[in-house]
């Protein structure tokens, strides 16, 4: 009988990281992480942030960080230990303001042992030297490279503008972000909006770029829209723009221009390459709805098409003070032509969308998204004066294919934010422990047969696990000054 030094799978000797790469989980040993577009201001452009989190249950695990082959951090985590590792945003990428490919812009995470990892742009709210506040973070889950796939469709929402009385408005972009895991990839990419100049070059929807990236390389390509335009109405309603007139908010005074470039929602774009690629989307700095303040950059890493479902059950975000539950945006994007999608309870009416295709729709419920075909969906949270309050402002996350839920997790709240939260939904009658103590507090998500507990965290590792075999999804978001982070807490990524 062979003894193995590492661990063993199926009778034969292996390494955890081998182990987790054949396992389909968000649990792996090498990362790519990407600093995308950011309207933040420069006082944080050495605060994104890799978060590494080593399970309770594995030894000491080595994490190196290296961008381009070279060297750029590295860290020692003990059993439960995470690690925030602060790393210059890219600047090519975070202050684009075309389209554009960059050799080298990924940062490539590696580790000796199966690890949760998630990235923060930016990790802090505040800067205490600067007495200044970020604005506008969000946080993605990262997806190990061993669960990459060659088929993406992305989620973002449409750049807009806003201007004060007479003042020139100003616009922000959507993005979608590709980064490479081998060298030679070449990655074609499916608009479904109109698109900025640069590389590729600006094109408009229904139309194909196709760009070849070596192993880290990044192509980061932005929505269409005008560095700036003119301060009058009829200026966005000549181009066929959404518009919309109101009074500003608190101490603006004056009236506010709001216009959305609808044609360069990139919602719905497909992403294929003839290796297995990194995607991201969202947006640099983006109004919840558009006629609301203040922006927030928004960023989620996509799921593989190969890895979505046909079931998705949504929970509702605690609202940004504390009290209660606020309402959200909710994006649904379907794989297939014919799709029906229906809502239990019915938040929304039930929709036959088509391939590529999404629907969208604001509610404060909890509720189970049924189809008869693969569907992505995807939550945004509102501005802070949508919602009438200090804290918080937009940020995206998606929500957790059922099929890909798990029995336990080990996720990371951060101590740069004010307030934490985890959003658990499972079977009702379920038994799950956080850190050891029961969940308690459910409300039942209608007459589903599924129940929501929302829990508020303090910062640092957690543990949740289900007792009774039942599997069970979460989501985690938290709440600052003016900002915002959301993602999927963990989830399966198994080939469907």
């Amino acid at each position: 009988m062979e003894t193995c030094e590492d661990f063993c799978l199926n009778g034969v000797c292996t390494t955890q990281c081998q182990a987790a790469a054949s396992q389909y989980s968000y649990l792996g040993c090498e990362f790519l992480a990407v600093s995308t577009t950011n309207l933040v201001e420069p006082v944080f452009d050495d605060d994104f942030a890799v978060i590494v989190g080593n399970p309770e249950t594995n030894p000491v695990t080595e994490v190196t960080i290296s961008q381009n082959g070279s060297l750029v951090s590295s860290d020692t985590l003990g059993p439960g230990e995470t690690a925030a590792i602060q790393l210059p945003m890219v600047q090519s990428l975070k202050a684009a303001v075309d389209s554009v490919v960059v050799p080298g812009g990924a940062y490539e995470v590696t580790t000796s042992h199966p690890v949760v990892a998630y990235q923060y742009n930016p990790l802090n709210f505040y800067d205490q030297v600067s007495d200044m506040y970020s604005h506008t973070n969000d946080a993605s889950l990262l997806l190990p490279e061993h669960t990459l796939a060659n088929e993406y469709l992305v989620t973002s929402v449409a750049s807009f503008g806003v201007g004060v009385d007479d003042s020139t408005i100003g616009f922000i972009p959507p993005f979608v972000a590709v980064a490479a895991t081998q060298d030679g990839t070449t990655v074609t990419l499916e608009f479904s909006g109109d698109t900025a100049a640069g590389n590729p070059a600006a094109t408009t929807a229904g139309n194909t770029a196709t760009v070849q990236l070596n192993r880290g390389d990044v192509v980061q390509v932005l929505g269409d829209y005008p560095a700036l335009a003119g301060s009058d109405e009829t200026y966005c309603t000549n181009q066929g723009w959404e518009t919309t007139t109101a009074p500003c908010p608190g101490v603006m005074g004056g009236n506010c221009l709001y216009c959305l470039i609808t044609d360069s929602d990139l919602t719905g774009s497909k992403i294929t390459s003839t290796a297995p690629v990194a995607v991201w989307a969202g947006h640099r700095c983006s109004f919840v709805p558009y006629t609301n303040w203040a922006c927030d950059h928004l960023e989620e890493m996509m799921l593989p098409t190969v890895t979505w479902g046909q079931m998705v059950i949504m929970s509702a975000p605690v609202y940004p003070d504390g009290t209660g539950v606020a309402r959200a945006l909710y994006r649904v994007l379907a794989r297939s032509d014919n799709t029906t999608v229906s809502f239990d309870p019915p938040v929304a009416a039930a929709q036959t969308l088509s391939a590529r295709e999404y629907f969208e729709f604001e509610s404060n419920g909890d509720f189970v998204v049924q189809a008869d075909g693969p569907i992505s969906v995807s939550q945004f949270l509102l501005g802070q004066d949508e919602l009438g309050s200090t804290r918080g402002d937009p940020a995206m996350g998606t929500g957790i294919p059922w099929l890909q839920v798990r029995r336990d997790y080990d996720f990371f709240t951060p101590a740069t934010f004010e307030r934490d939260y985890v959003n658990v939904v499972a079977p009702n009658n379920a038994s799950i422990e956080l850190d050891g103590s029961e969940v308690i507090n459910w409300e039942a998500i209608g007459s589903t047969g599924y129940a929501v507990a929302r829990i508020q965290l303090q910062p640092g590792s957690h543990h949740i696990e289900s007792t009774d075999g039942n599997t069970f999804g979460i989501t985690t978001y938290g709440y600052a000054l003016y900002t915002s982070y959301l993602y999927p807490g963990g989830l399966n990524l198994a080939r469907q």
